[in-house]
Parts: C-alpha cells; sequence; structure tokens
C-alpha cells in the first residue's frame, strides 16, 4: 500500500482528499495523479484509532499532513464517534506539535510500542459533541 500510494505518476498542482475508500477507513491525500499520503482510520471502542498518518518524505512540511488530518477529523465529526487515539514516536517532535495543535493530549505511554523497541504517546482528542 505504501509503495502503490507513493507511486510517481504525472503530477500537477490541485490537491484533492478522495474519503471513502475501503469503507470510509483509508483517506488518501494526491496532488492531482500523484499520492502524497494517507490516512489509515479503525474503530476502538466509543472512538476512532489512527493506525497511521504519513505523508511522502518529498512533501513533509508542506502542511499536506495537517491538512490530511484536519480532513480526517471533520469526516470522524460526522458520524457516532466522540474521540480519536492514536500513537505516535516518544521523539517525533513534528508529529506531536501538530496533534497537539488540533487538540489531542498525551495521556499514557506505551513502552516499546514499535518493533525497533521504541516507546510511543498514546495521544487522544476528545470531540466536542
Amino acid at each position: 500500500m505504501e509503495k502503490q500510494c507513493f507511486g510517481r505518476m504525472a503530477g500537477s498542482t490541485k490537491r484533492e482528499i478522495l474519503f471513502g475508500i475501503q469503507d470510509k477507513e483509508i483517506f488518501l491525500l494526491r496532488l492531482r495523479n500523484l499520492f502524497l499520503g494517507y490516512c489509515w482510520i479503525t474503530p476502538e471502542n466509543d472512538g476512532l484509532y489512527i493506525q497511521a498518518l504519513t505523508i511522502a518524505n518529498k512533501y513533509r512540511g508542506k502542511k499536506f499532513g495537517q491538512e490530511l488530518l484536519k480532513r480526517t477529523i471533520e469526516y470522524i465529526k460526522s458520524t457516532q464517534y466522540n474521540k480519536v487515539i492514536l500513537h505516535v514516536s516518544v521523539g517525533n517532535n513534528p508529529a506531536i506539535y501538530i496533534y497537539e495543535k488540533f487538540g489531542f493530549e498525551i495521556i499514557g505511554t506505551d513502552v516499546d510500542f514499535y518493533s525497533s523497541e521504541e516507546s510511543a504517546y498514546i495521544m487522544e482528542l476528545v470531540l466536542s459533541e
């Protein structure tokens, strides 16, 4: 999926967010025919869990990730779920900053969460009704 998502195609300047892929669980961000990233969400208890939010290296730092996160949160607000949960590497300061900017709070730490034995923060965004 990641290779397919980041594969090169003829590009242009129009940004699009594609919703509704695989039962509205994967959101793709593309620049016309060039896929820039994706967000994969799954239900978890009374919320949705962000399994992955990834932007291709070449397009990081250009606010594409923030746009994708914003649109994903907008979608989640339209559902019956009232919170969003995710894990983020404790060393991924740029991502932590963006999540906090969107209202996520650190609610715990999973030690050795990743296969590299790196720990991850558990972050949660409670959505207002």
